[in-house]
């Protein structure tokens, strides 16, 4: 079966935007991004910046949705606590960097993870 229709991806980035809005990651809009099969990413522009790990300012987060279902494919089901590993080692972006990865907790009922990445040397 096919992607969610604009519809339902539009209901679905509502749903996430109500659930942040009473953190500290609540966001003005959300920007769905591109590539990945398994989980809806966006990019949320804060409504209030945030300090980062590194001592700068957070201006936008990702927030990345998990469903029971790939994102890519409603008929393809998956573990929504699949998300939870991202939380577990930084994401390293290429050889003399890493992306570390802070977020406020998974959110199991809606299955939000936020990422708000700082740069570090290794």
């Amino acid at each position: 079966m096919p992607p969610l229709d604009q519809a339902e991806e539009d209901a679905l980035s509502t749903r996430v935007l109500q659930e942040l809005s009473e953190t500290p990651y609540a966001c003005s809009s959300l920007t769905q991004l591109t590539g990945g099969t398994a989980n809806f990413v966006y990019r949320g522009t804060l409504a209030q910046p945030l300090p980062t790990l590194n001592g700068s300012t957070a201006k936008s987060i990702i927030v990345k949705h998990s469903t029971d279902f790939a994102a890519t494919n409603r008929d393809f089901p998956l573990d929504v606590t699949r998300c939870v590993t991202m939380t577990l080692t930084p994401f390293p972006l290429h050889s003399t960097t890493q992306c570390i990865a802070q977020f406020s907790s998974f959110r199991a009922r809606l299955g939000v993870l936020i990422l708000s990445c700082s740069l570090a040397d290794i």
